[in-house]
């Protein structure tokens, strides 16, 4: 299941976030969820995982979504 910015800000205001992950790939940093039993990637607009390049920039969105929490995997 793909999950874009604007359905994970709509699963973050209906609390079904159960956990996020921050992992590091190659070309920078990916953001997880749990829904359920599955951890989902952050996806682009155009398809495909949105990578970031910046972990300050990721941190800075997952507080700008609302979510109190993250772990990070090296």
């Amino acid at each position: 299941m793909p999950v874009k910015e604007a359905d994970l800000r709509q699963y973050v205001a209906a609390g079904i976030v159960q956990r996020t992950l921050i992992q590091k790939v190659a070309d920078g940093w990916l953001l997880q969820v749990q829904l359920g039993n599955e951890l989902y990637p952050l996806q682009r607009q155009r398809g495909g995982s949105r990578v970031f390049k910046s972990l300050d920039k990721l941190a800075a969105l997952v507080d700008e979504l609302g979510l109190s929490s993250f772990e990070v995997r090296l």
